[in-house]
């Protein structure tokens, strides 16, 4: 309600919210390709001097959400690989579950449960944007779809 009534954009909730909305503005100004990291940094800045957009804007470098972000930097091409990203995973650990042993099923409940994590997580957070959430997703998916995949003895 703070941000809402008084635009207060000094909580961390307030500066998510003016950061997704300084998202939505610059999607819509380049949708396609989008803006890419150093355009977005630089455009951010003129928002923010120009009194458009709070300042709490360019204290990071993503917009913490992992969708807007991908969209801004790197246009529907960069959104739709993210969506890929989380998405094929998710769709092949659920059509091994149908066709898997009971042995197999704890490793892709995890592989399920890990993808579904960091699309939830990624409505507050760019998770991809950092070294180690990318680590950390690629490395369980793979040992969990390597673990589900093994013959259990």
């Amino acid at each position: 309600t703070g941000y809402v009534d008084a635009h207060e954009s000094d909580t961390s909730v307030g500066a998510r919210l003016e950061m997704w909305r300084t998202g939505i503005m610059l999607i819509e100004e380049r949708p396609l390709f989008g803006w890419g990291k150093k355009g977005y940094m630089d455009r951010v800045k003129e928002l923010i001097s120009d009194g458009t957009v709070a300042p709490v804007v360019a204290d990071h470098s993503h917009l913490h959400n992992e969708y807007i972000d991908a969209w801004v930097k790197r246009g529907i091409p960069g959104l739709l690989s993210t969506l890929l990203l989380y998405g094929l995973p998710l769709m092949l650990f659920l059509q091994l579950y149908r066709h898997s042993d009971e042995t197999a099923r704890p490793y892709i409940l995890g592989g399920v449960l890990t993808t579904v994590s960091y699309i939830v997580f990624g409505l507050t957070q760019a998770f991809l944007t950092h070294d180690d959430g990318v680590t950390l997703y690629a490395f369980t998916v793979v040992i969990l779809w390597s673990l589900a995949r093994e013959p259990q003895a």
